[in-house]
C-alpha cells in the first residue's frame, strides 16, 4: 500500500483547505445508531466493536481501535419511537481508551432502555 503525505488538502476548486491534523482531530473517531430496547443492537456503527448491556439503560460502547486518551469528547441523542414527551437524559458513567459507558434515565431518575441511542465520539 502507498502512503500519501501532504501538509494541506483542498477541494478541486482550491477551496476548503484542511490540514491532516484538523482532519484527524475533527472527524468522528467512532459513532453508533443503537436500538437500545431489549438486547442492544447497532443499526449502523463505525469503530464500535461491541455493546455491553450492563443493566436497563446502561450501555458500554467498546471501540474497535482505541483512543489515545480517555479524555475524548462525545455527543448523544436519545429517544423513543413514540415521540414521548417525557424528559430523558443520557448520563456519563465512565470512559477508558477502549470504551464509553452511558446511562439512560427518565426525569424521575429511573433507568430506561431507549429505542434510539446515537453517540458520536471525537478525539485522538
Amino acid at each position: 500500500m502507498s502512503t500519501l503525505k501532504t501538509s494541506n488538502i483542498q477541494d478541486t476548486s482550491g477551496n476548503n483547505n484542511s490540514t491532516p491534523d484538523e482532519i484527524g482531530k475533527g472527524r468522528a473517531k467512532a459513532w453508533i445508531n443503537l436500538n437500545g430496547d431489549d438486547t442492544p443492537t447497532a443499526r449502523e456503527s463505525y469503530n464500535i466493536s461491541s455493546i455491553t448491556d450492563n443493566a436497563t439503560g446502561n450501555y458500554t460502547f467498546n471501540f474497535t481501535n482505541a483512543m489515545s486518551t480517555a479524555n475524548f469528547a462525545w455527543a448523544v441523542s436519545i429517544g423513543d419511537q413514540n415521540h414521548s414527551s417525557s424528559v430523558r437524559q443520557l448520563s456519563y458513567l465512565s470512559s477508558t481508551t477502549t470504551s464509553l459507558q452511558l446511562l439512560s434515565e427518565t426525569s424521575a431518575g429511573s433507568n430506561i432502555d431507549e429505542a434510539y441511542v446515537c453517540v458520536v465520539v471525537f478525539g485522538d
